[in-house]
């Protein structure tokens, strides 16, 4: 694992704790609360995993590309 993937793992992994722990249950409270659904919130809390797995993926194609020439 290089050092870049280390680097976006670690700030994946503060930026899910805070999104899921903090900005979500807040959303969701807000849902019951006022009755209006925030669906851009919604949305990122689906595509998030998506988009770390893909953005990780990609970042170790490139590392091995790189160190393979």
């Amino acid at each position: 694992m290089s050092a870049k993937e280390k680097k976006w793992r670690k700030i994946y992994k503060y930026f899910m704790i805070f999104y899921y722990a903090i900005l979500l249950p807040v959303a969701i409270l807000d849902i019951f609360i006022s009755s209006d659904i925030s669906y851009g919130i919604l949305a990122a809390a689906i595509a998030l995993p998506a988009m770390r797995a893909n953005h990780l993926r990609a970042i170790r194609e490139k590392e091995g590309n790189s160190l393979g020439q």
